[in-house]
Order: C-alpha cells, then sequence, then structure tokens
C-alpha cells in the first residue's frame, strides 16, 4: 500500500474510533445533553441507550482492529 494512503487510512480509523469511543460514553454518562444536542427523544427506558453504547464501543473496536491490520 502507497505510504500516503496508509497514513489517510490510519487517520481515517483513529478519528472513527475516536468518535464512537467518545459518543459511546457520552451516551451512558451525560444522556440528556446528546438528547438535546442531536434534538432527540431519548427512549424511555435507559436499557436502549446501554445497547447503543454496546455497539457503538464495538464499532469503535473493530476499527482499532482494523488499525492492527494495516500495520502489519
Amino acid at each position: 500500500m502507497v505510504p500516503r494512503m496508509k497514513r489517510a487510512l490510519s487517520f481515517s480509523l483513529y478519528a472513527g474510533a475516536a468518535w464512537n469511543g467518545a459518543f459511546a460514553v457520552a451516551v451512558v454518562l451525560i444522556p440528556d445533553l446528546c438528547g438535546r444536542l442531536l434534538q432527540l427523544p431519548l427512549p424511555d427506558p435507559r436499557f436502549y441507550l446501554w445497547l447503543l453504547s454496546i455497539f457503538l464501543g464495538l464499532s469503535a473496536a473493530t476499527y482499532v482492529l482494523g488499525l492492527s491490520l494495516i500495520h502489519i
């Protein structure tokens, strides 16, 4: 892979992992603020927010896994 493309891919994977990880933590810790900022109604049972944060965390982990594979 061309080094410039590898750097761009690495940057985009780092950015995606950071965004998903930060949003997963924010959804759990400050869900009311996230709902107001995005102008979305929050579901009544907080269980769905926990599920969303788990899926976002898994997505962030997948980005990190992709980073480890392109550095091999």
